[in-house]
Parts: structure tokens; C-alpha cells; sequence
């Protein structure tokens, strides 16, 4: 018995109705890839349509961010008047109470996350911030303090750079003029002995690599800047600081035990109180720049986030009476310049663009 294959004549309705694999497959990897040329510098998708935001609501995101830099120096001002207490403990006591107000706040809000794809690089994002809050408080304690503030300021600088090498972001005429500035300051301040030459009786002899440390903070957090354009949409503002903190806890505790500094338990009740104030206006300060940020542009928020380093070298001298050098008030001038720069890159770069590569 012969068995027949039934030849079905050829549809051409039914052909063009049967889905392509190979063309599906392209126009996934097509859209992929339009989705990731989509996110600007700031993180936001350029196709959708933005919010109308007032002057009135970018006044108020500037003075967010402004108000949250202050706070955030009057910690580092009370870590530096808390010096007895190891860097790796004023951390780990600082952001455990910030977490400890943060969760009761998070479980009362319930925000909808979407943290699809994206905890890899949030998490990346926190760990590099808190390794520059690491450096820098580490540097306040060693360092003069308007010096370890504006060290530790560098990270829009560093942010551009990262960018033109990880994502291919064009370098305009600005960014190179504000690379120049923040690197011109940075040397000023840290006056390295193969520039400025070695002299024995110069007290800064003593300060020795830790000039460094500000800086190494700096570009892991310029870094972590970079990273937002990969993580797109700006998550929940409680989210960033709920992960900071939990990163960290550990990462002060490692470092903590790895200097091997013996653990101070505060004596007093004024300072138990003291650490738990400081818990809480951390918490408010995150809150205030992440809040801003989410308002106002990356570039005019990396202004105002460094608007405190004009308050530092205040505080330099009249609470801790230390005396300020020519050479590192140019420097933290330069440094602000450098960030002005980078600020007017992002507002008016594309109205006066002269030359990039």
C-alpha cells in the first residue's frame, strides 16, 4: 500500500501571516539597541515626552539639592569634632540608624519598584558611593578640612571621562576646559613632591598618600555617576539611599576590622543622641538630593550638589582653626570652576557647541 504526502498549494495570505523568526529577532535587537541610544547623560529616555517643570519647581529642586549637600557637610563637620571614634565606626553606627529610619518609611510608602535589570547596576551604583563616603570621611580626619571637601568634589570630572570611555559619550570644548581646571586644582591642593619639591621642614609632609584617598573616592563615585545612564529612569528617590546604607554597613565593618582600630563605645548619652540626630539628618539630606536630582538637570544639580565647598573652607577656620594656603584656596577655586563648567556644558552645550570629539 502506497502511502501519499498531501502537497497543500502555496498561500501567499497564509505565508504573509506566519511570523518571520529571523525578522523578529532583528527588530527585538533593533529595539534594544534604539532603547539603549535613547537614555541621555541624565539617565532619561530622550523619546519620551518630559514633564513641563516650572521655574518655580527647578528654584525649588535647586534648593532641594543645595540643602542636602549642607546637611550632608554638617555630618562630615561632626564626623571630624567625633575624630576619637574610628572612620570605619562613625559609618557603620551612621547608616544603621539611617536604615533604621529609612524602612518604616519605605514600608509606609510601599513604592512600586521596577528593578528589572536594573539591581545589578543600583547595587553597583551604591557600592561605589559608599566607597567614596569611605575615602572621604577617612581624608576629613586627615586632611585640612576645606581640602578634603573639595578633593572629594571631583566627581563630575570624573564622571565625563568615565562616560567617554564606557559609553562613547562625545568630550566637548567645555569638558576638556573643566578636565584642565578640576585637574589643575586637585594638583594645586595635593602639591605632590615631584612638582613642588620636597622639603623637610614643610608640615604637609606628614599628610603623605592620604591626598589621594579624596580623590580615589571621587572617581569611584564619578563612576557610579557614569552608571546611571545604564539604569535609565531615575528609580524611586528611597531606593538609592536604602541600598547605600546597606552597602555600607558591611563595607565599614570590613574596614573597620581590617585597620584592626579598636571599637569606641560612646561613653556619653550626648553622643548616643548625637549619632542617632546624625542617622536622621542623613536620611533627610538623601531624601533632599534625591528628590532635587529627580527635579532639576544633572548639570545645574552637580552645581548646586558642590555648593557647600564654599562653606568648608569657612568652617576650616573658624571651628577648627586650621590656617588656609594660597595655593589650596586657588585649587578649590579651580575645582569650582570645573564644576560650573561641566554644569554649563549640560545646559548650553548644545546652543554653543564649537568642537568635540
Amino acid at each position: 500500500m502506497q502511502s501519499y504526502t498531501e502537497i497543500t498549494p502555496y498561500d501567499e495570505d497564509d505565508a504573509c501571516n506566519k511570523p518571520n523568526l529571523s525578522a523578529s529577532i532583528k527588530q527585538d535587537n533593533e529595539s534594544e539597541l534604539s532603547e539603549i541610544e535613547s537614555i541621555d547623560a541624565d539617565g532619561n529616555n530622550k523619546d519620551e515626552v518630559p514633564e513641563k517643570v516650572t521655574t518655580f519647581q527647578r528654584l525649588k529642586g535647586m534648593l532641594m539639592i543645595a540643602s542636602g549637600g549642607i546637611i550632608l557637610l554638617s555630618t562630615t563637620t561632626l564626623a571630624k569634632y567625633l575624630k576619637h571614634i574610628p572612620t570605619g565606626e562613625y559609618l557603620f553606627l551612621r547608616f544603621v540608624f539611617v536604615l533604621v529610619f529609612i524602612l518604616p518609611t519605605l514600608c509606609f510608602k510601599q513604592p512600586t519598584i521596577d528593578m528589572k535589570g536594573k539591581f545589578k547596576l543600583i547595587l553597583a551604583r551604591c557600592t561605589l558611593g559608599s566607597v567614596n563616603a569611605l575615602c572621604k570621611f577617612w581624608a576629613v580626619i586627615k586632611l585640612d578640612y576645606g581640602n578634603a571637601i573639595a578633593l572629594a568634589a571631583c566627581a563630575p570630572v570624573f564622571a565625563a571621562i568615565f562616560s567617554r570611555i564606557l559609553w562613547k559619550e562625545k568630550i566637548s570644548l567645555f569638558t576638556i576646559i573643566a578636565l584642565v581646571m578640576g585637574l589643575s586644582g586637585m594638583v594645586l591642593i595635593a602639591q605632590p613632591d615631584f612638582i613642588f619639591g620636597f622639603d623637610e621642614s614643610n608640615s604637609r609632609k606628614e599628610i603623605g598618600p592620604f591626598v589621594f584617598v579624596p580623590i580615589f573616592g571621587s572617581m569611584c563615585l564619578g563612576l557610579g555617576f557614569s552608571l546611571l545612564r545604564k539604569i535609565g529612569k531615575k528609580p524611586h528617590i528611597l531606593i538609592v539611599p536604602f541600598w547605600q546604607a546597606i552597602c555600607l554597613i558591611p563595607i565599614s565593618a570590613v574596614f573597620q576590622l581590617g585597620k584592626r582600630d579598636p571599637v569606641v563605645i560612646p561613653e556619653c548619652y550626648s553622643e548616643r543622641y548625637l549619632f542617632c540626630l546624625i542617622g536622621f539628618i542623613t536620611m533627610i539630606a538623601l531624601f533632599l538630593l534625591n528628590r532635587g536630582l529627580a527635579i532639576e538637570k544633572s548639570g545645574p544639580g552637580s552645581l548646586m550638589r558642590n555648593v557647600d565647598m564654599a562653606f568648608a573652607y569657612v568652617i576650616q577656620v573658624v571651628l577648627f582653626n586650621e590656617p588656609l594656603e594660597l595655593l589650596s584656596i586657588l585649587g578649590g577655586g579651580l575645582i569650582i570652576c570645573s564644576t560650573v563648567t561641566v554644569a554649563a556644558d549640560k545646559v548650553f552645550g548644545d546652543k554653543f557647541r564649537i568642537w568635540e570629539f
